[in-house]
């Protein structure tokens, strides 16, 4: 749990309780000039939101950009494929399934890359949207701006829905995948380490079947800064491609042995697969919100920009601008508020897979 869930749930929970709250109660009645004792509630943990925002983006950005503008830029991806190759011709050692995994790795990792750009960008309009909604609660509103904000903030939403959509795609990919791999080592037939997805999966079973402690792939060259000596990053690929197939090359061994070694590994991707499908679950409850919340504050955009009038032509049913309002933000404060809820509750409610316990046992030690 951390204290930004916290911060969303508690200001997203004071902004229903304003719209429920009788305008006689006392949490309504000013408090300090015309600002009621809720919204000095409300105020500073709109603002912390832009804090948790823009703390988050504008270092990952500025950083971006001045690697992007830097006169020793990275590597591009298309040219770590290069190098991936180049190495594997020289490294007679290489297994095709290691060049097949780091190749996956990098396109996986460039598209992660990516997407959190974007994501950071996102943040910055969402942060940009929370200052002008802090200065509304404060009875310093800028309704143009305001409005304009909110419209912004749309479009933020809608790609972090887009990303969420993925996240809950890729959930129930892996648990598929490990699923599927359980079922091929249960049946004894076949090379459980036939595809590239498999040994992330293969690997952290395994590990926590034998009780080795929590396992991840050797970490990709292409995160760090190249060596002057090695300007393409042919010889650190080569060094990965290596260290990929000691990694194979251990897993074969588990698995090559005894079928009751199996067994407990089997065990432990059916638990991860348990996990990742309850993740996917979490995942899409998550997604269903947030889509809830952009309907809802979708509204104000569009009654400013569309007048009555024509919404009611559009939409026969239209209650009135101030009543779409009122149940829009209420509903997308409702939705924001089980949101962060559900989260802090998700790790007692989500089954642990094994390599989550093994990292948590070490921990412990």
């Amino acid at each position: 749990m951390d204290l930004e869930t916290v911060v969303a749930l508690l200001r997203n929970g004071f902004c229903v309780v304003k719209s429920l709250a009788s305008p006689e109660h006392w949490s309504m009645q000013p408090y300090y000039g015309e600002i009621t004792a809720l919204e000095c509630a409300i105020a500073p943990l709109q603002a912390a939101a832009v804090v948790y925002n823009l703390s988050s983006a504008l270092p990952f950005l500025a950083s971006g950009a001045a690697s992007w503008l830097g006169a020793h830029a990275a590597p591009s991806e298309a040219q770590w494929e290069q190098a991936i190759q180049l190495a594997a011709k020289r490294e007679d050692s290489a297994s095709a399934l290691a060049v097949q995994v780091a190749c996956a790795n990098l396109a996986a990792e460039s598209a992660t890359e990516r997407t959190t750009a974007w994501m950071m960008v996102s943040k910055v309009a969402i942060g940009a949207a929370f200052v002008l909604l802090t200065l509304s609660s404060l009875h310093q509103p800028y309704d143009a701006l305001i409005n304009w904000a909110l419209l912004l903030l749309q479009f933020a939403l809608l790609h972090c829905l887009a990303v969420m959509a993925d996240g809950v795609r890729a959930s129930r990919q892996r648990a598929g995948d490990a699923s599927r791999l359980a079922d091929s080592l249960e049946s004894k037939g076949g090379d459980p380490l036939d595809a590239p997805a498999a040994v992330p999966l293969l690997l952290a079973a395994t590990h926590a079947a034998l009780g080795r402690g929590a396992a991840e792939l050797p970490a990709s060259p292409w995160r760090g800064a190249v060596a002057a000596a090695d300007p393409f990053g042919v010889a650190a690929a080569g060094a990965h491609l290596k260290a990929l197939t000691a990694v194979e090359a251990e897993l074969r061994a588990a698995l090559a042995v005894l079928p009751s070694k199996r067994r407990p590994v089997a065990a432990e991707l059916r638990r991860a697969a348990r996990a990742q499908y309850a993740q996917a679950a979490v995942d899409a409850a998550v997604l269903a919100l947030n889509a809830v919340a952009f309907l809802g504050y979708g509204v104000f955009p569009v009654t400013f920009f569309c007048a009555d009038p024509s919404l009611k032509q559009w939409v026969p049913a239209w209650p009135g601008a101030d009543a779409a309002q009122y149940w829009g933000n209420l509903a997308g404060d409702a939705a924001w508020t089980v949101e962060p809820a559900l989260l802090m509750a998700a790790p007692l409610l989500l089954p642990a897979s094994g390599a989550a316990r093994a990292a948590a046992k070490e921990k412990d030690a």
